[in-house]
């Protein structure tokens, strides 16, 4: 069984190794939070919404929302993101996948498949 949460958040940032040159821009993120495993037959539930939702907004959205994601990771990309989001609450719950929606054409997905190197920013280590 799987149980999917959204949350939503803002924040700027600005990629410095596209072709185009660095340009500050913002995004109203969409994260999807997938978690699974089989359901307790004494509560009835996977997982406790009300839990899921705490922990993702004190591992990830309290961290970001409203943020210059440059000053928390050197490169704030969708896949680098996601790789962090990934590390912050996978101690905490039963991850199937995380999948960001930077608009409503483009996201991304991980699944906890491959490594995702995340180098913090300065000012957040």
């Amino acid at each position: 069984m799987q149980l999917t949460v959204e949350f939503e958040f803002c924040a700027s940032h600005q990629l410095t190794h596209v072709e185009a040159g660095p340009h500050l821009h913002g995004h109203n993120y969409v994260l999807e939070v997938e978690v699974g495993g089989v359901t307790d037959p004494a509560t009835g539930f996977v997982a406790d919404f009300d839990v899921i939702e705490a922990v993702v907004q004190r591992e990830v959205i309290a961290r970001v929302d409203h943020r210059h994601l440059n000053d928390l990771l050197e490169q704030p990309t969708a896949e680098v993101m996601l790789g962090w989001f990934w590390q912050l609450l996978v101690p905490h719950l039963p991850l199937v996948s995380l999948r960001l929606h930077e608009t409503r054409r483009f996201r991304a997905t991980y699944r906890g498949e491959t490594p995702v190197e995340v180098r913090l920013a300065g000012a957040a280590r």
